[in-house]
């Protein structure tokens, strides 16, 4: 069974565990710029897939839950917003 470690902003670690051939992903936007994104997956700058939607609330705060079959490797996740520029990209995030 995959499992997957994060720390969140306070330091604490947690693990969570998935299926086989399953890809989970929890993303969260803190004041962030209001709107609607489009949530991408990168292995590298030539190689991007949509993967789900992730809408801010008024304050920028805005969470997305990706639940789809994948393979394990490295990603990089980013935020297109709704002109089709990039507006948030993160550093590379390990999936098991």
């Amino acid at each position: 069974m995959p499992s997957a470690t994060y720390i969140d902003p306070q330091g604490t670690s947690h693990t969570l565990d998935g299926d086989d051939g399953v890809s989970l992903m929890d993303l969260a936007v803190k004041n962030g710029v209001p709107g609607t994104y489009t949530v991408w997956l990168a292995t590298d700058s030539s190689h991007c897939n949509p993967a789900g939607m992730l809408i801010t609330n008024d304050q920028g705060n805005g969470n997305a839950h990706l639940d789809s079959a994948g393979t394990s490797g490295s990603y990089y996740v980013v935020l297109q917003d709704s002109n089709g520029q990039e507006a948030y990209a993160s550093a590379p995030v390990d999936a098991n």
